[in-house]
């Protein structure tokens, strides 16, 4: 004898159809077991973990160069060589 199972199934898959000919699906329950199935672990569906720090830094320090004028490090030798590299007059 099989064990039982427990399937998760989004909300919007079981409320009742209200249209004249419920054929399909109700609206969103497609979408949201599609998003169900994207979930790397089943388990925050039902309950979130707890979120990590922001990786907000890369780009604060983009926004405030781009603010600023200032151009990429890259960007910066490039423009040294360049100037190095032009005579002077």
């Amino acid at each position: 004898m099989a064990s039982p199972q427990t399937v998760l199934v989004p909300d919007a898959c079981i409320t009742p159809d209200t249209a004249d000919d419920p054929v399909y699906l109700p609206s969103g329950c497609s979408n949201n077991l599609n998003l169900q199935h994207m979930a790397a672990r089943k388990q925050d569906l039902m309950q979130g973990r707890e979120m990590g720090p922001a990786m907000a830094a890369p780009v604060a320090r983009a926004a405030q160069n781009y603010i600023d004028g200032v151009a990429p490090e890259d960007r910066r030798q490039r423009r040294r060589v360049d100037d190095y590299s032009q005579p002077t007059q």
